[in-house]
Formats: structure tokens, sequence, C-alpha cells
């Protein structure tokens, strides 16, 4: 079933699109806590009714999302990003915590979180808490990078020999 509003059109789908693994409990969960959200609870309406013609014409609170206008979509009382679970506030610093369970630094906190989470800032939230973990800042890599050292092109085969002592115990 294929509605059409306004611009983008509004997919309701029978079954879940995403790939990720998530519980039918998590999935009651993420229905409840967007239901309560106020922000997405006016993010749906206006996906339903259609976008304005103008970002200034939207609610304060839903600006934010103007730039993934055309990428929402309504499944089974969850609001969706492509394949990516839209997160609301009241559950959003859970999903921060089992996103950086793992330990992974930021970057590969990243990209976990995009394969299956979506809100605005979302990168930003998760930089903000990895790098205010204890346990990451004191086993990051503190080994400054060493310059390169690049040396005489040799003219002839087996001019230059090198080799890298080091030793074990």
């Amino acid at each position: 079933l294929l509605l059409f509003h306004c611009a983008p059109p509004i997919i309701y789908c029978f079954r879940r699109p995403w790939v990720v693994n998530i519980s039918d409990r998590k999935v009651k969960e993420f229905q409840e806590s967007v239901n309560i959200d106020e922000t997405l609870c006016k993010l749906r309406e206006v996906i339903l009714t259609g976008w304005p013609q103008k970002r200034s014409d939207l609610a304060l609170e839903l600006q934010e999302y103007w730039n993934y206008r055309d990428m929402f979509i309504i499944c089974d009382g969850l609001l969706l990003k492509g394949d990516r679970l839209l997160t609301p506030k009241s559950l959003r610093p859970e999903m921060l915590e089992r996103i950086h369970e793992s330990y992974l630094g930021i970057e590969k906190c990243i990209d976990r979180a995009r394969e299956s989470l979506f809100w605005p800032g979302i990168s930003k939230h998760i930089q903000e808490r990895v790098s205010t973990c204890a346990v990451c800042n004191r086993h990051k890599n503190n080994q400054p990078k060493e310059p390169l050292i690049s040396h005489k092109v040799p003219q002839r085969p087996w001019q230059a020999l090198a080799a890298d002592l080091f030793v074990i115990n």
C-alpha cells in the first residue's frame, strides 16, 4: 500500500524492513516511546500530512529533521529513516550505552549505530560518550605517530639494505 502526499510517498509496510535483529519486546518499547515523545508525534503528523514548502514554516523542534524529510517511512507504528529506527529521546541514553558497550572507539561505534539507529546529532552524541569514557581513554593508543623518514633511492639493486631489529622477552 503506497499513499502519496505532498512530495515524498508515505510507505505503510506490514513487514519490518530492517535487517538488524530486534526483539518483539524492544519493538513494543520503541512503539510506546514514539507515541509518548511529543517531537516524534509531531514528526509523524508532518510525515502523514505532508511537509511544508519551506523549512521556516516547520515547527522549530522539527527543523532538525528537514534535511531527511524524503527518507522517512512509517512502519508498524515505528518511524524509520530508510532502514534505521528513529530513536525517541527517552531511549537515546540506553541506545548510546548499547552502542558503546563493546568499547570499540568512536569510528566503530558510529559505524555500529549507522547500521540500525538514527536521531539528529547521533554522531556527536557518540563522540561525546566515547571521549568521556574512562575505559576508552585509559586504553586508547597513546603512541604518537612517527614521521616517515625517507632515504635516497638507490641507483642499483642491493646497494642499500635495511633491517628492523627487536628483542622479545
